[in-house]
């Protein structure tokens, strides 16, 4: 991913602005699915173990800590 760093900086752009075409100048393995690496909502939903920032985790911790400190 540093590539696509390095590109992303001298385009002046964030990665998910980069164009399919710029991933693929990078490599041809990347398709029309690289943009879904930036779905902030996907990425987090994934990350389900305790402690982890998943919005039912989140949920979850929120619910402990307000039994815990007995807030309603």
């Amino acid at each position: 991913m540093g590539a696509a760093v390095a590109l992303a900086e001298k385009k002046g752009r964030g990665l998910h602005e980069l164009t399919t075409q710029d991933y693929k100048s990078i490599d041809p393995a990347f398709d029309n699915n690289v943009h879904a690496l930036f779905d902030l909502k996907k990425a987090l939903s994934l990350r389900n173990i305790p402690g982890a920032p998943s919005p039912d985790e989140v949920q979850r911790q929120i619910g402990r800590w307000k039994k815990t400190l007995e807030i309603s």
